[in-house]
């Protein structure tokens, strides 16, 4: 059974939907990444899926439970969110970043975080491999590491599911390379993973499986290797794009996709 399911959805604002008819699973220990343009509604479909916007109509499950069954806290426990990094204005160090992703598992907001929580906390640092800065205050640390900081305090909550909406953003391509990898370990350990991102070249890196939403609505979903070519890139993206085999440094062949510039069909 899929660890998150979600069926003929339709989502919006009030009775106007953004998005119609929306089938897609994501399985346990897997990645599954959103892809489509700007303005198709995947900010909409996560406001959705995390209980912030109530469905239109279809169904969402969860672990086998739908998610307008569930109250807040039971949510949080499945669920974790990870937004885009913005500029923190709060001097809190790593570690209270991280343990502040406890509070869904404590009895109360006021619930001072017992050892156990404290421990925890830690354990999840030393699997992000954050050890080193965990006593620095978040706001002097760069935009990659305070992206893993955000996702360390999403698993300190022990989620079945995580959801991160463009992880990759502002990161360079060194700390890009290094989220994915992580990412990618955080499949084996049985954590699922659901991402939108802007590159295709992610979902091929991690091997994932993918949703793409274009301007009219779904427009396929699948594994990323058999079902990124470059007419559907091309038509989801309004622009020519070529997809290949390129080599890895260590000579093993990887897919790579990228647009074909100044033959772009001019849609911003």
């Amino acid at each position: 059974m899929a660890l998150l399911d979600v069926s003929r959805l339709s989502c919006g604002y009030g009775s106007v939907p953004v998005l119609s008819d929306v089938t897609f699973s994501v399985d346990a220990g897997s990645v599954h990444v959103l892809l489509g343009p700007n303005g198709v509604g995947k900010t909409t479909l996560f406001k959705t899926i995390l209980g912030f916007l109530p469905a239109i109509s279809g169904s969402i499950e969860i672990d086998g439970r739908e998610v307008r069954q569930l109250s807040r806290r039971d949510l949080a426990r499945l669920v974790a969110y990870v937004p885009q990094v913005r500029e923190s204005t709060f001097g809190y160090t790593v570690r209270e970043m991280v343990l502040m992703g406890r509070t869904p598992l404590m009895a109360g907001m006021a619930t001072t975080p017992s050892h156990g929580d404290e421990r925890a906390a830690d354990e999840v640092i030393e699997r992000l491999r954050l050890g080193r800065l965990a006593d620095r205050d978040v706001t002097e640390l760069s935009g990659g590491e305070q992206q893993m900081v955000l996702v360390a305090r999403a698993l300190a909550a022990n989620p079945r599911l995580i959801v991160m909406d463009e992880p990759c953003a502002s990161l360079d391509f060194g700390n890009q390379a290094l989220l994915l990898t992580r990412l990618g370990e955080l499949r084996q350990q049985g954590v699922s993973v659901l991402m939108t991102s802007h590159d295709p070249n992610h979902a091929f890196a991690l091997d994932a499986d993918v949703t793409c939403l274009g301007r009219d609505g779904l427009v396929a979903t699948g594994a990323a290797r058999e079902l990124l070519s470059p007419e559907l890139l091309s038509e989801l993206y309004g622009v020519e794009v070529a997809v290949g085999q390129i080599s890895g440094a260590s000579g093993s062949p990887v897919l790579a996709s990228t647009p074909v510039v100044g033959r772009a069909a001019g849609r911003i």
